[in-house]
């Protein structure tokens, strides 16, 4: 027999509870073995040769520019034609729907501006407010698919009449000339003694001047029996307004001045210092000045007050 040490049994604790074997051990814990995509083997499984897979990007590419030249420029089907307009009463409906159906002759970069992607609140409120002066603002405008429109419109309140050139024009609160007015309607009426062309959409330069008429004559039959006949201005952008009464006589108002207080000595002046006996002789009473009121009779010379004094006795008379 053969006692060799080649032949001897290994013990297994020895043999893997070797310290060398140990540190194998460790070191193979912490391995990951790296992974490297095979990305032409992935596209060629699935497109099959580079130039195939070429082939079909640029067929896929051309693909969905075709479509979407053909739903952007061509097809009608996202052409807004559903339209719901909330918040109308001067106008109807359908000069808003008309609106924008003419939109659609027009277009954008070859899109038609009836377009739904096009048909924004900003888009939206600058074509209907431009093509129809009656309307202030679209306060809210909803998109629905494919070709819905749901609009929330503001009208322009009407201020009065202006009178130019024996043509009328509705000017609105805001002083925007909204429209040449075919039939009188029930506002005052504002005569420009200047008689300066007046075109529909543009803005009367002095805003202070619009608010003060409107104002004025709201104002004017709780403190003053004689009714409005007309009312005058010098010029568009005039700092003085004049209101000739049903009896004749004429007041003038500077506009930078508190209408009710001018209106209260309007009010003291004609019933302390002009009896209604002599008003058919009054020629105009003038309240521009600050301190002093002056009033008129026919083939009279001027009298005048202290305003002050009046500003006082009516706020003295005011609960």
């Amino acid at each position: 027999m053969i006692f060799g040490s080649k032949n001897k049994k290994l013990d297994p604790s020895r043999r893997f509870g070797s310290r060398d074997f140990r540190a194998k051990v460790r070191r193979a814990q912490h391995y990951r073995r790296p992974f490297i995509a095979d990305r032409q083997g992935f596209f060629s499984r699935i497109f099959g040769s580079p130039k195939t897979s070429l082939r079909v990007w640029k067929f896929l590419l051309l693909a969905s520019v075709v479509i979407t030249f053909y739903y952007l420029v061509i097809a009608q089907y996202f052409l807004v034609t559903d339209i719901t307009v909330l918040g109308y009463n001067q106008i109807s409906e359908e000069q808003i729907k008309q609106t924008l159906t003419n939109a659609s002759q027009s277009r954008t970069f070859l899109i038609p501006k009836n377009h739904l992607l096009l048909l924004s609140q900003g888009r939206v409120n600058k074509l209907i407010t431009e093509n129809i002066p009656l309307i202030r603002e679209v306060s809210e405008a909803k998109r629905g698919w494919p070709n819905r429109l749901e609009l929330t419109v503001l009208e322009r309140q009407p201020g009065f009449l202006f009178q130019v050139k024996g043509r009328m024009f509705l000017v609105d609160e805001d002083g925007v000339v909204i429209k040449e007015a075919v039939e009188m309607e029930n506002l005052p009426q504002v005569l420009d003694l200047d008689e300066e062309d007046v075109v529909v959409g543009e803005v009367l330069p002095n805003p202070k001047l619009v608010a003060f008429i409107i104002s004025m004559d709201r104002a004017w039959t709780n403190r003053i029996s004689s009714d409005i006949a007309q009312i005058e201005v010098p010029s568009k952008s005039s700092y003085e307004v004049h209101f000739r009464s049903t009896e004749g006589w004429v007041v003038f108002f500077d506009i930078n001045r508190a209408t009710m207080t001018q209106l209260g000595n309007l009010a003291l002046i004609l019933s302390r210092q002009i009896p209604p006996a002599d008003r058919e002789r009054l020629a105009y009473i003038d309240l521009r000045l600050e301190t002093w009121v002056y009033y008129c009779f026919d083939n009279t010379p001027c009298s005048s007050a202290p305003q002050q004094n009046l500003e006082e006795t009516n706020e003295k008379q005011q609960p």
